[in-house]
């Protein structure tokens, strides 16, 4: 008798003995009539055998009817796989922007605030994938938690506020989502977020007509003491509108963070028209930091001719010095940020007037400083600028002293015998002894015989007259 001639009930009962679930699928493309009988009972083989971790496949490629003829037979829609991670169905499906199948996953009881072991919930998932308003809106009406924390304590409202996301971040405070809550690694509320992130002015004005604090500090971390102005400073963005906005609604351009750094410190070379902002309500140029340092030692740091200029036409002076008696002229020549833009910082602070001789707490000057950081360029252009090669410090330390003090590698060993020859060339002594009675070739012989740069140096010394 014809198989299609039976009744389903027979059907049902033949189709139950057959042990391959290949053999199975392939009867369900006899026709339709069978294909509607067993698809049923297809899903739920799937299910006695593996649990159901095909929902995890349909959810992820957005097979809409596959996925809800599995979840009529009863997976379980909150089903995780180890080919998926910790990954629900309805984590995927949002992430893959298939609206139409999250919903049929909440409606079959799929968790919208599912969190186990997962880093961002659903909603933030949402927003993290650049979701349409209509998923995240969808979430929220399933019960969504607007303030579910996720990873580090942040909730949802921080993911919208970090990506710029304005419509996001308004959907989410229509619907009660907390201005206030921090996060947990540095302290930081939404609003100090939405400071830092370039082009935000219209989040960070809806988080202060929520309410939000622009006065509250970072509690703790590596920024901490700071307020949202300053975040805002930090920003590459050019944040001057968010600086105003913000001084608006009373914050504080002078406000000290734990390191004693004002707004007015972290601005750096980002954006001039930043620090105008900040000078024209009134920030103390003259400030200082923990160890004594000004803004300018900052911009010299950076390496910003543009802004170290700039800031010494509004009143800030090349001679200040920190409290270890050091000018920004050490500052540049002491920083790592970028060597090739040193000749231009340095000729920029001895063009403004930098003392070129100045001593710090231990008696060095930017000569010394200069020779020891392994920089030709730099040495030159402090000796053609009147760098006294006598000078010692309270070791009695010339700069000859200062070139050789370093082991050297090979490659870099020309470097020093240049400086070497540089400092001859205007007047050092390559015999000058140091308190401790040294020579600068009895400093080189202390580094021992086993490296080649210090070998090569060595002999230049030797050549040059030094004796030990």
């Amino acid at each position: 008798m014809p198989l299609l001639s039976l009744p389903p009930e027979i059907i049902l009962l033949i189709t139950d003995q057959l042990d391959s679930n290949s053999d199975f699928s392939r009867l369900l493309l006899v026709n339709h009539f069978i294909h509607n009988l067993l698809i049923g009972q297809l899903y739920r083989r799937d299910i006695s055998d593996t649990g159901g971790l095909a929902l995890l496949f349909y959810s992820n490629w957005g097979y809409d009817s596959a996925a809800q003829h599995m979840l009529a037979a009863g997976v379980n829609a909150d089903i995780r796989g180890p080919l998926w991670g910790t990954r629900t169905p309805l984590l995927l499906a949002i992430s893959r922007h298939h609206t139409t199948l999250v919903k049929i996953l909440l409606d079959h009881g799929a968790c919208p605030n599912f969190m186990d072991n997962v880093k961002h919930g659903p909603l933030e998932t949402a927003i993290l994938n650049k979701c349409g308003d209509d998923m995240i809106e969808l979430l929220l009406d399933y019960g969504a938690d607007v303030n579910l924390k996720g990873y580090q304590e942040r909730t949802p409202l921080f993911t919208a506020v970090s990506s710029g996301n304005s419509r996001g971040v308004a959907l989410l405070l229509a619907r009660g989502a907390n201005v206030h809550v921090r996060e947990s690694k540095d302290g930081r509320i939404p609003l100090h977020f939405a400071a830092e992130t370039a082009g935000s002015s219209d989040v960070v004005k809806m988080l202060l007509d929520r309410g939000s604090d622009v006065h509250l500090r970072t509690p703790t971390g590596d920024d901490g003491g700071q307020t949202a102005l300053h975040y805002a400073c930090k920003s590459w963005g050019g944040a001057s509108e968010v600086i105003r906005l913000l001084i608006d609604h009373g914050a504080d351009v002078n406000s000290r963070d734990f390191r004693q750094r004002t707004p007015l410190f972290l601005v750096g070379e980002r954006s001039r028209e930043s620090a105008e902002v900040l000078l024209e309500n009134g920030a103390d140029i003259c400030a200082r930091d923990e160890r004594g340092c000004t803004v300018l030692h900052y911009s010299a740091k950076q390496m910003s001719v543009k802004m170290v200029t700039w800031l010494c036409e509004q009143g800030a002076d090349v001679k200040w010095s920190n409290d270890n008696d050091e000018t920004p002229l050490f500052t540049a020549i002491g920083s790592q940020v970028a060597w090739k833009e040193t000749p231009r910082i340095i000729q920029a602070l001895l063009d403004l007037g930098a003392d070129v001789n100045h001593e710090n707490r231990r008696g060095q000057t930017p000569l010394c400083l200069a020779a020891s950081s392994g920089c030709p360029v730099t040495t030159k252009m402090l000796l053609e600028h009147g760098a006294n090669v006598h000078n010692t410090d309270k070791e009695e330390m010339t700069a000859i002293h200062w070139s050789t003090r370093t082991r050297i590698a090979g490659s870099s060993s020309h470097v020093i015998c240049e400086i070497i020859g540089l400092l001859i060339e205007h007047g050092a002594d390559v015999n000058s002894r140091n308190l401790a009675g040294q020579t600068p070739l009895g400093m080189n012989l202390q580094l021992g015989t086993r490296d080649k740069g210090t070998l090569q140096v060595r002999k230049y010394l030797i050549n040059a007259g030094g004796t030990e």
